[in-house]
C-alpha cells in the first residue's frame, strides 16, 4: 500500500466512496487494506469531489453511480492529521468498499438521545434561548476548525454547523463562498471533515450539524454518507438543496441513524409548503429571516414574529432564525421570536481576517461569547 496512499475504492455495483487517506496517515489503518484491490486513478482535476454531476441530482439521486472514475485532491501542504481511534474505519476485503467499523445496533432501551434534541430540551427546561454558530470546515484549516469547535463549546454555543466545502455553494453569499474556497484550498474533503468530527468528539459533546450540498451525499451514496456521519459523531444534516418532495428515503435513513434532518423555511415559503416542510423536520427548524443568500445585514427583518408564528402552527419543534444576524444587539432582538438564533457570516468574517494568526481562536471565541450573553440575557 505504500504506493497507493490515494485511491478510489469501488464495490461490486461500482458505488464509489472517495477517500484521501493522506489526512489520516497516522491513523494506523493500513492493515485494513489487506486483500482489497485498489486502483490508482488519473488526477485531471484538483477538486473532483466537489464538482457537479453532469445530470440533475433530483433526477438521479436514488440511482447508483455505475462505471464512474474519479480522483482526489493532492494532500494539503499544511493542516493537521488526526489520530483516529483504531477500528473507526475498516475496509471489506470482498467488496473493496470502505466502511465505517460496525457498531452495536441501537435498541429501544439503549439508543442515546440525539444531542440536538437533548440540548433544546435542556434549554426549554431552563427557559433559555440557544445560539447556533456556523463556520466553514477547513477555514483556514481543519486543526483550526477543531480548536474553534472546542472553544465555542466552552463559550456556551449550543449547536455548531460545519459547512462542508463545495465548489458551487448556491445558498451562500460572498463571505461564506470565500470560506468554502479557502476550505477547498486547504485540502478539506468530506472524509476529512468526518475525521475532524471524530477529533472534536474526544474533547466535546457539542451538537454538530453538517451544512452540506446534496451532490456530496450523492457522490458517495446517501445511505453510506449518513451511516458514516452518524458513526463519526454528527448529530444532524442540513442539506440545502434537497427539497422535501425528494427526501422520503433520506428521512428514513436519517431516522434509522438517529440523525436530525434540518429543513429551511424562507420568508417566501407559502403556507401550504410550510405545512409540508415543518412536520418533516427533526431537532429544530431553520427559519431564513430574509430573502437571498447568507451574509451580514444592518438590520433584522420586521416579519420574523409573523412567520415564526405560522411555523409553530405546524410543528412544536424549536425554531432557529438565521441569515443576516451580525452582532449581539441583533441577536438579542431576534431571540424574542425564536428558540435560537444562527450566526454565520459575522463569525466567518472574523476567521477570514485572522487566518492563521495565533489570535484566531481567542478573538473569535470572545466575539461568540458576547453573542451567547446577548441571547441568554
Amino acid at each position: 500500500m505504500a504506493d497507493t496512499a490515494t485511491g478510489v475504492f469501488a464495490d461490486r455495483d461500482a458505488t464509489l466512496l472517495s477517500l484521501d487517506d493522506a489526512h489520516l496517515d497516522d491513523a494506523m489503518i493500513g492493515a485494513h487494506f489487506a486483500g482489497t484491490r485498489v486502483t490508482r486513478v488519473s488526477r485531471p482535476s484538483p477538486h473532483p469531489l466537489h464538482h457537479r454531476h453532469p445530470r440533475s441530482f433530483f433526477a438521479v439521486h436514488r440511482q447508483r453511480l455505475h462505471g464512474f472514475s474519479g480522483s482526489l485532491p493532492d494532500p494539503p501542504k499544511r493542516g493537521h492529521s488526526y489520530r483516529v481511534p483504531k477500528g473507526t474505519f475498516s475496509w471489506s476485503s470482498d467488496t473493496a468498499e470502505p466502511l465505517l467499523a460496525s457498531r452495536a445496533p441501537a435498541t429501544a432501551t439503549s439508543a442515546p438521545v440525539n444531542r440536538i434534541v437533548q440540548r433544546f430540551a435542556d434549554l426549554r427546561a431552563r427557559g433559555s434561548k440557544g445560539l447556533v454558530i456556523y463556520i466553514g470546515a477547513g477555514d483556514p484549516d481543519l486543526e483550526a476548525t477543531r480548536q474553534l469547535a472546542i472553544a465555542f463549546d466552552r463559550a456556551g454555543v449550543d449547536v455548531l454547523e460545519l459547512g462542508v466545502p463545495f465548489s458551487d455553494p448556491l445558498a451562500d453569499g460572498i463571505v461564506n463562498q470565500l470560506a468554502a474556497q479557502r476550505g477547498l484550498e486547504s485540502g478539506t474533503t468530506p472524509p476529512k471533515v468526518l475525521a475532524t468530527v471524530i477529533a472534536i468528539r474526544r474533547e466535546s459533546q457539542i451538537p454538530l450539524v453538517l451544512y452540506i450540498y446534496h451532490n456530496l451525499l450523492h457522490r458517495v451514496g446517501v445511505a453510506e454518507f449518513i451511516r458514516q456521519a452518524a458513526a463519526a459523531g454528527v448529530d444532524g444534516l442540513l442539506v440545502l438543496d434537497l427539497p422535501p418532495e425528494e427526501s422520503d428515503d433520506y428521512e428514513a435513513l436519517m431516522a434509522e441513524a438517529g440523525l436530525c434532518p434540518i429543513y429551511l423555511i424562507a420568508p417566501t415559503t407559502p403556507d401550504e409548503r410550510i405545512a409540508l416542510i415543518a412536520p418533516r423536520a427533526r431537532g429544530f427548524i431553520y427559519y431564513v429571516s430574509r430573502e437571498g443568500v447568507t451574509g451580514m445585514q444592518s438590520k433584522v427583518s420586521s416579519t420574523i414574529g409573523e412567520k415564526t408564528a405560522k411555523i409553530r402552527a405546524h410543528s412544536p419543534l424549536p425554531i432557529a432564525v438565521g441569515f443576516g444576524i451580525s452582532d449581539a444587539a441583533q441577536a438579542r432582538e431576534v431571540a424574542q421570536h425564536a428558540e435560537a438564533i444562527v450566526v454565520g457570516s459575522a463569525v466567518v468574517t472574523r476567521i477570514a481576517a485572522l487566518g492563521h494568526s495565533p489570535d484566531l481562536v481567542p478573538q473569535v471565541s470572545a466575539f461568540v461569547r458576547g453573542l451567547v450573553e446577548a441571547v441568554r440575557g
